[in-house]
C-alpha cells in the first residue's frame, strides 16, 4: 500500500505540473501542466476528480514561467487550496511588473505571439482569482517549511522550501527594477529577466528517505541549498529545468546519491530545446534510473525500442513501464511513484507517452 505519492504530469511541446499525495491522504499541487484545445479537459483536474479530491493542503507555483503557471487556475477552481504557496518577490506590485515585462518581452519580439500574451494575462487572472476567493499566501525563501501547516500535527512527513536563496531573489529583483523609470513607467527597451532564479524547489523529508521536487531552480540557488540539506537517501529528484546545464552540477548529484544508487530521476522537456543529452547522460553516470513524461522529448538512443501503447508487467514490482508513443496527438504525459513509509518504490505508473529512458553504456 502506498505512503507517499509523487505524479509528475509534463505537455508537449510545454508545461509541468505535480500532484502529491501525503501520508495523511490530503493532496497538493505544484505548478500545472497546461491545458489543451478549447473544450479539452486538464489532466490534472481529471486525475484529481478520480481521485475524488475537492480540497488541497496546498498548491504552489514555483515561478512566473508560463509553462509552469497556464492551466493552474483551472486546477484551483476545482480543487480549493488552504493556501498558496508562491516566491515573495511577487507581491502585489512585483506581479504587476512582472506581468508588464512579460508582455513587453513578447511586444518587442520580431513576431507577435497572441497566444503567449493570451498565457501571460492568465497570471494576471489566476492572482485575481485567488484575492477574490481570499486564499491564504505563503510566501517563502530558503529553510521555509510549508508543510505540515500546524506544527502540533505529527511531522512524520515535513515539506521544506530549499530555493530560492536571499541572493539571487535580490539579483532578480534588481533585474526586474530595471525594467522601469524611477516613475514606475515601463522603458522602451526591456532587458530579459531570469525567473528561473526565484524559482522554488522543495524537500520532502520522511524519517528514512527524502524526495527532491526541483522546480527550475538554477545552478547559484543548488550551491545554496546542498549545504547540509541532504541528509537521507534521494529516492526521488524532479530534475529542475528540464534537464539544462544551467540546473546541473555534478556537486548536487554526488549528494543526492550519496547514500545508495537507487535514486530515481524524472523530469518534463521543453519545446525542442531541453532536456539537453548531455546532461541527461552525466546524471545517468551516477546510476541513477531515469524517466521522462514525454519519450520525445528523450534522444533517439534513450527511447524505448518496443513497440508504441505497449506495456510491460515487472512481476517482482508492480511496476507500468510505458513505452514511447511517436503520434503528434499525444500532447500529455504522465509518471507516478508511490512509496512505502521505508522509502521502498511500491509501484510505478507511466501514460503511454511517458517511458523510462533506456541508460546507455
Amino acid at each position: 500500500m502506498s505512503w507517499l505519492e509523487i505524479h509528475v504530469f509534463g505537455a508537449r511541446p510545454m508545461g509541468e505540473g505535480i500532484i502529491i499525495k501525503l501520508p495523511d491522504n490530503s493532496y497538493a499541487v505544484v505548478d500545472c501542466c497546461r491545458r489543451g484545445p478549447a473544450g479539452s479537459i486538464n489532466p490534472m483536474v481529471e486525475f484529481l476528480e478520480r481521485r475524488g479530491v475537492k480540497e488541497l493542503e496546498f498548491a504552489c507555483l514555483t515561478h512566473p514561467h508560463e509553462d509552469h503557471y497556464v492551466g493552474l487556475l483551472d486546477v484551483l477552481q476545482f480543487a480549493r487550496p488552504k493556501s498558496f504557496v508562491k516566491p515573495g518577490v511577487m507581491d502585489p506590485v512585483g506581479l504587476r511588473r512582472i506581468i508588464k515585462a512579460q508582455l513587453a518581452a513578447i511586444d518587442s519580439a520580431p513576431r507577435q505571439d497572441l497566444n503567449r500574451r493570451r498565457s501571460v494575462n492568465t497570471l494576471g487572472q489566476l492572482f485575481k482569482w485567488l484575492n477574490y476567493e481570499k486564499i491564504n499566501y505563503a510566501t517563502v525563501s530558503l529553510d521555509t517549511k510549508i508543510y505540515p501547516s500546524n506544527l502540533s500535527q505529527p511531522q512524520n512527513v515535513t515539506v521544506t522550501a530549499i530555493s530560492p536563496c536571499g541572493n539571487e531573489t535580490r539579483r532578480y529583483e534588481n533585474e526586474l527594477a530595471k525594467c522601469f523609470d524611477e516613475n514606475g513607467t515601463l522603458k522602451e527597451s526591456v532587458p530579459n529577466i531570469d525567473h528561473n532564479a526565484i524559482s522554488i524547489a522543495f524537500l520532502i523529508e520522511a524519517p528514512n528517505f527524502s524526495l527532491i521536487l526541483g522546480g527550475d531552480v538554477c545552478n547559484a540557488n543548488w550551491a545554496e541549498a546542498m549545504d547540509n540539506r541532504f541528509r537521507l537517501p534521494s529516492r526521488l529528484v524532479k530534475v529542475s529545468h528540464h534537464g539544462s546545464k544551467t540546473s546541473y552540477t555534478e556537486e548536487l548529484w554526488k549528494k543526492l546519491t550519496a547514500h545508495d544508487r537507487k535514486t530515481i530521476a524524472v523530469l518534463t522537456g521543453y519545446k525542442t530545446k531541453l532536456p539537453e543529452p548531455a546532461i541527461l547522460r552525466s546524471i545517468g553516470d551516477f546510476g541513477v534510473s531515469i524517466y521522462c513524461t514525454n519519450s520525445e522529448f528523450l534522444p533517439i538512443d534513450m527511447r524505448p525500442s518496443q513497440k508504441p501503447n505497449f506495456f510491460e508487467q515487472d512481476p517482482k514490482l508492480k511496476v507500468l513501464k510505458g513505452i514511447a508513443t511517436m503520434s503528434d496527438r499525444v500532447q500529455y504525459g504522465r509518471c507516478s511513484f508511490c512509496f512505502n513509509e521505508l522509502g521502498e518504490i511500491v509501484d510505478i505508473e507511466c501514460t503511454s507517452s511517458a517511458c523510462k529512458a533506456s541508460q546507455i553504456e
